[in-house]
């Protein structure tokens, strides 16, 4: 008998290749376990970072709503005012007719122009500073805007002019007080910047100049200012 013939021969080949089958077998299923562990992972990651996404979105939500909410209280706020003043201007004007001119003025004019200027002067500011890059809701801008000028229309309505300069015109010396702001561009020499106090007039009679800010040219040294110590305007 030779060897090929052994039949001992066939069943140790045989072993021998179940058993790599067996190590192929389990070669593969580790690196599909590897896999699978691998794309767990990766989406382990990726919830992690839609939780994170999902925090900002929700902080960013909870921001605006904020604001948002601050905006309504003051659009509230100053529906109210102008709601008071309304009821208040009615009052005086069923009195009117009751009083002479000369204590209409001394009683009714300047004390109604020394309540409501300070409103108008506060409108004029808020817009100075503001914007609707800087305030988001632009109904906010808007209702100033029609406050302001219904206050300024009630007043009109007393016989009171308000006197309220607007960016870029010139100075007018005879109802205007300067606030000088330097300038080294003389285009802009004694134009209006803005009106800081607004003023009122009834008739010829100035009650009270417009406080305005106004541009003055006025020659700079680069050479005085780059020089340590000096350089100082009085």
């Amino acid at each position: 008998m030779t060897i090929m013939d052994n039949p001992l021969n066939g069943s140790a080949s045989l072993h021998t290749r179940q058993r790599d089958q067996t190590a192929e077998f389990m070669h593969l299923l580790a690196r599909a376990i590897e896999n699978q562990r691998g794309m767990l992972g990766a989406m382990g990651q990726a919830l992690n970072e839609i939780g994170g996404q999902i925090t900002e979105i929700r902080t960013s939500l909870k921001q605006s709503v904020e604001r948002q909410t601050a905006d309504l209280a003051e659009m509230r706020a100053a529906l109210t005012a102008i709601a008071q003043r309304q009821d208040c201007l009615e009052e005086m004007g069923q009195k009117l007719q009751m009083l002479t001119e000369q204590h209409y003025v001394a009683h009714v004019v300047a004390p109604a122009a020394n309540r409501f200027c300070p409103i108008i002067d506060s409108f004029g500011l808020f817009l100075a500073h503001n914007s609707t890059e800087t305030v988001k809701t632009e109904d906010a801008l808007a209702l100033l805007q029609w406050g302001r000028s219904q206050l300024v229309d009630c007043l009109g309505d007393l016989g009171l002019n308000v006197g309220y300069a607007e960016p870029g015109a010139e100075w007018e010396p005879k109802w205007m007080e300067p606030s000088w702001i330097p300038t080294n561009n003389k285009s802009e020499d004694k134009k209006v910047v803005r009106t800081i106090r607004c003023g009122f007039s009834r008739g010829d009679y100035l009650h009270r100049p417009a406080t305005v800010a106004i541009y003055r040219y006025e020659v700079f040294s680069t050479e005085l200012f780059d020089t340590p110590g000096k350089g100082e305007r009085t």
